[in-house]
């Protein structure tokens, strides 16, 4: 099995920086070394919640023509606005937030419930978690 290489490895005579987003973006959208089962993400949106986004199936060129502000839009609707209602200061807020997208928005809420938005002990139960 081909393991996943970025698209950076197919063009060696290109100089590249970490910060280069068309890198970034063509990385992530890669299909061409995609193993079987890997999803095409981009600006860190999975295929299902872009299609669920956009209301119908994303394709892969879909994804990699993503607007950015679509990606801010499901940042903001699907991740941060729910945590809104808890009223957390800077720091739980970050924690929060980071535990909703790589965790899933319905886990972030009930931490931030269990633990009355401390930061460290959300930090602890996302450890619990993985």
């Amino acid at each position: 099995m081909a393991l996943y290489n970025g698209f950076s490895t197919f063009n060696r005579n290109k100089k590249f920086k970490l910060t280069d987003f068309e890198l970034v973006k063509q990385d992530i959208t890669n299909h061409f070394n995609m193993r079987k089962g890997d999803v095409p993400t981009n600006h860190g949106i999975t295929l299902k919640t872009y299609s669920d986004y956009l209301k119908r199936p994303a394709t892969v060129e879909d994804m990699r023509n993503m607007p950015i502000e679509h990606a801010k839009d499901i940042y903001r609707t699907q991740y941060w606005n729910p945590l809104q209602k808890h009223n957390l200061d800077v720091k739980p807020a970050m924690v929060a937030f980071d535990t909703a997208v790589n965790q899933g928005p319905s886990f972030a809420q009930k931490i931030v419930t269990e633990t009355q938005g401390d930061p460290e002990a959300m930090i602890r139960a996302r450890e619990e978690r993985y």
